[in-house]
């Protein structure tokens, strides 16, 4: 983020004005927070397929997630520049009298290796299933 320090003359009195740009674009703003956020929310993911989303630094992860309002927690399992993609759960507080929202960006693999083996799971009930019923079926044939 680069800052820019000008120094206006205001009638009876010199004031000076602090503003925040962008790195990336000519976006400026005299609140350090609101360009933190402008890069978080424009700058910060590199591509977007599907619910996917690619990073390059952890800098810029941190970033993004950062923007999220919603969630009461936010983690992340950073394991170097490429695909990301968002998990999100409950879970209680740390005194156990109410749940948490969470919100976890995991490596893109981690997810598909939990899809893939969610759906040998299914695939393999949904062979048990009609084998049980094609028994019953040749029991009353």
């Amino acid at each position: 983020m680069k800052t820019i320090t000008k120094t206006e003359l205001v009638p009876a009195e010199e004031v000076t004005v602090t503003q925040y740009g962008c790195d990336l674009c000519d976006f400026t703003s005299d609140d350090k927070e609101q360009v933190e956020e402008h890069h978080g929310k424009s700058h910060a993911i590199k591509d977007v397929v599907d619910d996917m989303m690619r990073f390059e630094s952890e800098e810029d992860a941190k970033s993004w997630m950062s923007c999220d309002d919603y969630a009461d927690r936010h983690r992340m399992n950073w394991t170097g520049p490429g695909w990301y993609t968002t998990k999100s759960y409950d879970e209680p507080c740390g005194r156990g009298c109410c749940r948490k929202w969470v919100l976890e960006l995991v490596p893109a693999a981690e997810h598909l290796d939990r899809l893939r083996d969610e759906g040998r799971s299914k695939l393999r009930e949904y062979f048990h299933i009609r084998k049980r019923l094609a028994d019953r079926e040749a029991a009353h044939g």
